[in-house]
């Protein structure tokens, strides 16, 4: 049951990792995209 949780507190984590940097590639995109224009 510890067990269980720890992986699934890990995994949370992780997600919001990736979101954050999803997040920082979606901003910079869209910085270069009003560059363009």
């Amino acid at each position: 049951r510890y067990c269980k949780g720890t992986i699934y507190f890990r995994k949370a984590q992780e997600k919001s990792v990736f979101s954050q940097i999803l997040q920082y590639i979606y901003t910079i995109l869209l910085a270069y995209l009003e560059y363009l224009l």
